[in-house]
């Protein structure tokens, strides 16, 4: 099985290696999408040069002890299979000998799809690019994952060439916690890429600064009362005294209606 390439989606680099053959400077290889050799891919390949008679891929290895050729990544389709064989064709001298045909060998391209993303490595998403108005310790970073990565390489510097380190650790997650405090009003840079079981491309490299202005809880507006208005407290002691007055006079009232009366009789 052949893994898909990435970037395209197609097949990733295919290398043909043989036996060399003894007095042999040239060969011929065969590779079609059936059994029977009938769907030759050379041509279509634009592989040169073909030999016209059989459509077969004439290869002249540059070491005659380790014959070998290769197909480019992204050519051939994901999902099928592919049959190929190889045969002395050229003698050392340059004149053509025939040998027979090696037996039939095959491969398969496993299924991939193309890649939509902006670059191979992970892509950064937090702190985003810009002011990091609530950027306190402990400042968290966060990416994207790379397919089939166990460990990141993590990089913060002063400078956007990362040459100044301020943190350069690996993790085994997608995301780095930093406990250490950095200086307000002072772009920082970052970068992340893959580092196991493959290195991937670095993603590009982020930046950002902290506010200068702290934020601070905000305490509740003292209270304000308009010119001539009273509290509450103070409109309420009004209606006791109000009260009692009332109550003193009906009292009075009631005292003096009764001293009469007795007086008349």
């Amino acid at each position: 099985l052949i893994g898909p390439d990435p970037s395209t989606g197609r097949a990733q680099q295919i290398d043909f290696r043989w036996r060399p053959l003894k007095d042999i400077f040239g060969y011929d290889v065969l590779i079609a999408k059936d059994v029977n050799f009938t769907l030759l891919l050379n041509q279509a390949l634009t592989l040169t040069p073909v030999d016209n008679l059989t459509g077969a891929w004439v290869v002249t290895p540059a070491d005659q002890e380790d014959p070998s050729c290769w197909i480019s990544p992204g050519v051939l389709e994901v999902g099928r299979s592919y049959y190929w064989r190889v045969r002395g064709s050229r003698s050392i001298s340059g004149s053509k000998i025939h040998s027979p045909w090696s037996p039939t060998m095959y491969f398969s391209v496993k299924p991939g799809f193309r890649v939509t993303a902006d670059y191979m490595g992970p892509t950064l998403l937090t702190p985003v690019d810009g002011i990091c108005s609530n950027c306190k310790p402990p400042i968290r970073f966060s990416w994207s994952p790379v397919k089939n990565a166990t460990t990141y390489e993590f990089i913060l510097a002063k400078n956007a060439q990362l040459t100044d380190i301020i943190v350069h650790e690996k993790t085994q997650t997608t995301a780095f916690e930093l406990k250490s405090e950095l200086q307000p009003s002072t772009a920082y840079y970052w970068q992340v890429r893959a580092v196991a079981p493959v290195i991937s491309d670095a993603s590009p490299v982020g930046t950002f600064s902290l506010s200068e202005n702290k934020i601070t809880p905000q305490k509740p507006p003292p209270a304000t009362t308009k010119p001539g208005a009273v509290s509450a407290s103070f409109d309420f002691l009004i209606w006791i005294i109000i009260v009692i007055i009332s109550t003193m006079l009906l009292l009075i009232s009631v005292y003096i209606f009764v001293s009469r009366r007795r007086s008349e009789w």
